[in-house]
This record gives C-alpha cells, structure tokens and sequence, in this order.
C-alpha cells in the first residue's frame, strides 16, 4: 500500500496479478500467437481494473478498441465491399487474448466462414463452379476485412478470373491437368526456354505450387504475402541459415528473387547473374577497390563465395568461418611462418581482418586504408614491451599520452562504459589499422551495435528513421567517449533534439519540465511523442499521430464519462 517496485504499487506485475482470478488464454500447439498487450503483460490497454460501463472492464466497446492499434481494417474509405463483422463485430471471428494461428481466429476457415455462409447454398456453390468448398482456403482469394474489389476480392487479381471469363482457364468444374501449357498460353515470356537451370515446380509445370490462380494479397499473386513467405513452402530458412541474426540482409528481409529467378536462369542456384556482379550489385563501394594496386586473389577473380556465404554464416560478415580459419585454408599462419613478417609478434591466433583489408589495399600486404601513426611508422615499442601483444601499461593511460585533449574532456562527464574497462580504447577502435577514419574498424552505426545492438537494429528497420547529418549517425546526438552527470535530466534532453529542431514546431502542446507526461509521471520531452532513433509512424511518433497517440494521455477523449 506504500509503494513498490511494479507500476501502481502492485505486489507483482500486473499480467501475474491478473492471472491469478483471469484465464488470459494459454499458449498451445506450435502455432499459438498471443495478442501483443497480453505478450506484454499490459491488461490495462484494454480493461479498466477497478469499474467500467462495459462488459469485461473494457476501457471502452470492444471494436472501439481494437480500432485504436487496427485502424487500418476498420477504415472503409474507398472500398468496394466491407466485410459486417469488420463494422463492430471483432469477436465474431477473433479471440481477444490470442488463439492459434496468425490473427487468432475462434475457428480455422472455412468453417469460421460457414458460420455465418451457407457452404450448401447454390448461389455461394454457383459462385465456385460447384466445387466442394470444405477444401478451400477462403482467405486465398478474399481479404478478411475490406476490399477496394467487389466481393471482398484481394488486392491482386487473376485478369481472366476478374473479368469472370472462367472458361478461359477451366472445363467446367474439372481441375487444369496441365498448368505449364495453360498458363504459357499468355505468360510465354516467364522465362529463357533454353536456361541450364530450371525450378522444379516450373518444370514439373505447378504453376500453382507458387501462384494462387484467381486472387491474391502478394505481389505475382503468390500463394502468400511476401516472396519469403512462398519460398519457405520448401525452402526451410532453418537450412539455409545457421544464425538469423547472421543472415545475409536480402535473407532477413525476405527479398529471394533479388539473387534467384523463381523461373529458370542459366547459372546454378537459379542465380539471375555470375555471382560477382550479383555482389557487387549492392556492394556497390567494392567496384573501386577492384581498381586498387593489390587485390586479393579471391576478389580479383570474383570467387565471392569461397569466403562468403550468400544466405549467412556462423560468423558476421556472412563468412564461411572465423576469419584467422578462414584465411588458414589459403594463408600458412603457424608460428614460423607468420611471426616473421609480424616483427616477431605471436599473431598466429589473431584475427587477421583488423588489420588486413579482406577485398583490396593500395599498399602490399592489403593493410586496410587507415593507420595508426606508431604503426605506420614501424615504431611498435610506443605501445609494446618487445614482443609483448598486450599494450606496456593500462591502455587508456597510454592512449592518453598522444591524446591529451581527451584525457581533458573525459573529466568533465560520465565515462562511456568500454573507458572504464580494461580493455578500453580498443573497444571500440583497432589499434594498428582500420578501414574507417578514427580507427573505426567499421561503420559508426554497426561500432555501436556491438553493445547497442538492439537499439541500432530498430533504427535500421524503423519505416521513418532519424537520418544522417553531416554523414554522421550515432554521433549527432551522442558522445562516443562521455555523457552528462546525469544523462537524463529534461533540460539536456532537449538541448540535444533544439540543436537542430525548434520548439517553435509544437507551439501549442505543453512541453518542458513544468509539463507532466500522464502516462509516466516524467516531463513532457521530445521523447514523450517521438522516438529519437526511428518507428513505424512519420515525425518517429511511438504510434498512429491520427489520434492513438493523443490517447495515451487524453483518455477523456475516448472513455466515457463515469458516475460515482
């Protein structure tokens, strides 16, 4: 009653404190999918937890609700056809917890569908050439919530199927026995007759293995939303992919035909091109280093795939193996064979791409483009004891020694974690050679997702991200190596968004410390509305700017009024 640790002053959190009377729905079978407030614990988005004019504690009527995240399904501007349970009668077709299968319907279709559809009527049978319906899948051809067709017809459709020119396809109600010759009659530019290389539903002619025939939701009217999606049918990404979080960013993003044909191609693997100039495509920088004085024999002769795999490796980088293995199966790294050409220093266990450019040099040796003074200028006793790898001393004592300016600024805030670590500078720099200024032994962004993983990983997905300025990232709001005594007082909040923005742009909204943010008892900063790294929503607003967002604090808007 005096306080705690959980949000309310509850004894536990408020999902378990629920639990205890409630049955939220429980998780079975493989394909359960829980509803996003209850994954994260958070009844309150939907129930009040004390009293409420609506059934269950409901904050508001039930299709009021999902409308403030499903905004989306239940506009019907534009459409042609709306489906009536989609106007206020949610529950009809789903649970509100979670349920098994993607958007957790009460029931699988079609018998979800024959619950309010007669699968014995003669129009609905007419409609589908009299074919038995219990083995279709409606959601194929009909979007489950509106449509801008008639009939609630997907996105994308079939020309003969749209214009109800049947007979162009079928026999009455007999199934096509031979798709390839059927469908070749108008797409004979599919593919080259004479490709080396072809799919084997292509060959075997099953259009339809890929391609839904009559409706779709997916580009080519594909069998599923996303490219990615009809791939996994037989390709399972479990196989290709070791790591997901390794994967190649064509694989992570589901974009197989930007290497593959589905069709037929004339290299192996379906691909659309030699692999070099597939590679080099996207890596578009790695044309120039083909140009410099020394190329690594690989590169050179567009062997990509000796070092790399195109889907993802065990490693970053999509490399087949730890690099120091890797260069092994080329390169002899024993000791007598190595230290030699390293001024006698044990490298035979380091991992030769800091300091060795994997692609291409404009010196012997492919050192990468930057080098660190001492190195460069073979003076390895100013951070060595002879033959010693480890620094002669604390690393950031010695780094400090050629950088004194730094050593001034590290005294006037809060250090960045790696400075108060032993192994400090090098963190975060390579301390021989790098292929990026300041030693970065990679892009500014991908430097900090060593330890900032998550947070980079949601600005490079974000729809709407914060850009660049000045060719800069992370840095334009952050100091790499220090922070303010308290990184989160207001005033420095927003003098880090007002070095570039205006407050002016919110003329209307109360902002600053004097202004309390409802939802978290904090001052209203930029923050409140906006998520500084990137989202879904234009402006990085957390939510919908349409008004799901305004919600959040100005509940009275949505609520209706209570008597005591």
């Amino acid at each position: 009653p005096h306080g705690g640790p959980h949000l309310a002053m509850l004894r536990e959190p408020m999902a378990a404190t629920c639990a205890r009377c409630h049955d939220t729905g429980t998780p079975a079978g493989a394909d359960w999918h829980a509803h996003a407030p209850v994954a994260e614990g958070d009844c309150a988005a939907c129930h009040d937890a004390h009293r409420s004019a609506q059934r269950g504690l409901l904050q508001a009527p039930a299709a009021q609700l999902c409308t403030l995240c499903h905004g989306d399904v239940a506009r019907s501007d534009g459409m042609a056809s709306v489906h009536a349970p989609a106007e206020g009668s949610c529950l009809d077709c789903h649970l509100p917890h979670g349920g098994e299968g993607p958007g957790f319907l009460s029931a699988r279709t079609p018998g979800l569908c024959f619950n309010c559809h007669d699968e014995n009527s003669r129009s609905l049978r007419a409609a589908h050439l009299d074919r038995e319906l219990a083995g279709l899948d409606c959601t194929g051809c009909h979007a489950p919530h509106r449509s801008a067709q008639p009939g609630l017809m997907q996105a994308r459709i079939h020309p003969p199927f749209a214009d109800r020119d049947c007979a162009g396809c079928h026999e009455g109600a007999t199934p096509v026995a031979d798709q390839r010759a059927l469908c070749f009659g108008c797409h004979d530019d599919v593919a080259d007759a004479a490709a080396k290389v072809v799919h084997a539903p292509f060959a075997d002619g099953s259009c339809s293995d890929c391609h839904n025939a009559h409706a779709s939701r997916g580009e080519h009217l594909l069998n599923t939303l996303t490219t990615a999606g009809t791939c996994a049918a037989c390709h399972d990404p479990a196989d290709l992919v070791p790591d997901p979080a390794l994967a190649h960013t064509p694989v992570r993003e589901g974009r197989c035909t930007d290497c593959h044909d589905p069709h037929a191609a004339g290299q192996p693997a379906l691909l659309r091109g030699k692999a070099r100039e597939l590679c080099l495509g996207c890596h578009a920088e790695l044309k120039e280093a083909g140009g410099l004085a020394h190329v690594h024999a690989p590169f050179a002769d567009g062997n990509c795939l000796d070092c790399h795999d195109p889907h993802g490796g065990p490693v970053p980088m999509s490399l087949v193996k730890a690099p120091t293995a890797l260069c092994a199966d080329c390169h002899g790294i024993t000791p007598a064979e190595i230290r030699p050409a390293h001024r006698g220093f044990p490298v035979d266990r380091s991992d030769c791409s800091t300091c060795h450019a994997p692609h291409a040099s404009d010196r012997p040796g492919l050192p990468h483009a930057f080098s660190h003074e001492p190195y460069a200028a073979g003076d390895c006793a100013a951070c060595h004891q002879g033959t010693d790898p480890q620094p002669a001393g604390s690393q950031m004592a010695l780094c400090l020694e050629c950088h004194p300016g730094l050593g001034e600024d590290l005294k006037t805030g809060l250090l960045h974690a790696p400075l108060a670590e032993e192994q400090s500078c090098t963190v975060c720099h390579a301390p021989h050679t790098a292929p990026g200024p300041h030693l970065l032994p990679r892009n500014t962004q991908a430097v900090c997702a060593g330890c900032h993983e998550g947070q980079v990983d949601h600005l490079k997905r974000a729809e709407h991200r914060h850009p660049a300025v000045g060719g800069a990232t992370c840095t334009v709001c952050h100091d790499p190596h220090l922070a303010a005594p308290d990184r989160n007082a207001p005033e420095l909040k927003r003098e880090a968004c007002l070095a570039c923005h205006s407050y002016a742009e919110h003329a209307d909204h109360p902002m600053g410390p004097d202004s309390v943010d409802p939802r978290t008892g904090r001052p209203m900063l930029c923050d409140s509305c906006h998520d500084p790294h990137g989202s879904a929503w234009p402006k990085f607003m957390h939510d919908d700017p349409e008004g799901r967002i305004c919600v959040g604090c100005h509940t009275d808007k949505l609520r209706q009024k209570r008597t005591p």
